[in-house]
């Protein structure tokens, strides 16, 4: 699944919610957390739930629509889910998770809610968000309690004020974490997603900020603004030269199988298995980037 950048909308503003279709995104999140206070949450669950009713059949197939449900913890997880369970859904983001068995809590929640309105089981995917040392420190374990999980993203801002570090524009004090989820998602076949950049103008930050997200194997970022979703989309897709060399690899390894050698090169470089799948990997997701 293509998720170079993931934009917030606050489910409490009809007029924000409106423009969903419209913002070039691989996916939106519908958010019934942190953007909506405690007054105005059931209004946001009747808005979303609407939303998604009158998204059009074709929409969710070139953009993802989630869901950021508010944590366990909170009592409102259960209210949220049969609001705005539905089959243009492609999931729910459920924060501050910190143990594998809220996850399989939230698991047999959807599981329940599929069967209730006629959705194929186990459709509904799960992105989990990372906002505490405890999370992240039990985040192997925890990416891997359930196949729905889809991605694992970092929740920068609360994990910075539970660490009791400042939040810097570089990004520093969240290098472990990043570090450390990356490893996690890895591990379990997720891609791992960095946490939003909050200064929406500046670009010249939020540019260097996705490049080291990149760099530290990150497949995307979310977003709270959509004029960062250029910035975003750009460093997530790979350069004509990465694209290039990729197919390149791919065409040397056929012809080396065809001839029967264990080791050939492109353009100077030694190639071997890792560096093949890397390439395969890479040409899968250009073609969903032209596909969307």
């Amino acid at each position: 699944m293509l998720l170079r950048s993931l934009l917030f909308m606050p489910g409490d503003s009809e007029k924000i919610l409106g423009k969903a279709e419209k913002v070039k995104t691989d996916a939106v999140i519908f958010d019934l957390e942190d953007a909506v206070s405690l007054d105005n949450k059931e209004q946001a669950r009747g808005l979303v739930a609407d939303k998604l009713i009158s998204l059009d059949s074709a929409a969710s197939l070139t953009k993802k629509y989630f869901v950021r449900v508010n944590a366990f913890n909170t009592g409102l997880l259960e209210e949220d889910l049969s609001a705005v369970i539905s089959d243009k859904l492609t999931g729910i983001m459920l924060p501050k998770i910190e143990e594998a068995a809220d996850l399989q809590k939230a698991d047999h929640l959807l599981k329940e809610l599929e069967k209730k309105n006629g959705i194929a089981a186990g459709s509904l995917g799960i992105i989990l968000l990372f906002e505490s040392a405890r999370g992240i420190l039990d985040a192997p374990g925890i990416i891997s309690a359930s196949d729905r999980v889809l991605a694992a993203a970092l929740g920068g801002e609360d994990l910075s004020l539970d660490l009791n570090a400042v939040r810097t524009r570089e990004g520093q004090e969240l290098f472990y974490s990043r570090s450390r989820l990356v490893l996690a998602a890895s591990a379990a076949k997720t891609p791992a997603l960095d946490t939003v950049f909050t200064d929406f103008r500046d670009s010249e930050g939020l540019e260097q900020d996705t490049r080291t997200a990149r760099k530290l194997g990150f497949a995307g970022k979310l977003a709270i603004h959509p004029d960062q979703l250029e910035i975003i989309n750009q460093i997530f897709t790979p350069e004509k030269e990465e694209i290039e060399f990729a197919r390149q690899v791919v065409e040397a390894q056929r012809q080396a199988e065809q001839q029967g050698r264990a080791v050939y090169e492109v353009n100077g470089k030694m190639i071997d298995p890792p560096v093949v799948e890397r390439a395969r990997k890479l040409l899968k997701n250009v073609e969903e980037m032209e596909d969307y």
